[in-house]
């Protein structure tokens, strides 16, 4: 992976963190009304509120492994999506123009429980 303004290359003794793990976390400067919108919309999605835990494990809605809604086309999500910034995350990582927004979906993972096991 080529160091880029996008993606700082971080090199360990095995290569890129990429490489090594699997995984890389970038900073991507999204703007944080863009990203609280999404959470906000989780919230509302998932029938839950951020201020009562008693609404957070709602194995229906929300999947306590590992936590994914199926929550897809939420105008927030887009904006996410197609922020230039992202999108220069990715053609830096793909070294390509020629990408493809996909469809994903959220997590809300509620932290474990004595009487929520099962969201450990």
């Amino acid at each position: 992976m080529k160091e880029s303004a996008a993606v700082p290359a971080e090199q360990g003794p095995s290569g890129s963190a990429l490489d090594a793990d699997g995984y890389i976390v970038v900073p991507t400067g999204l703007p944080r009304p863009v990203l609280q919108a999404v959470v906000d919309d989780i919230w509302r999605h998932a029938g839950a509120k951020p201020g009562d835990p008693a609404t957070w494990y709602q194995p229906a809605i929300i999947r306590p492994r590992p936590g994914m809604v199926e929550m897809y086309h939420y105008q927030s999500m887009w904006e996410v999506r197609q922020h230039p910034a992202v999108y220069r995350i990715f053609r830096d990582l793909h070294g390509t123009d020629q990408l493809w927004v996909s469809i994903d979906r959220v997590a809300l993972k509620p932290p474990a429980r004595p009487d929520r096991p099962d969201y450990d």
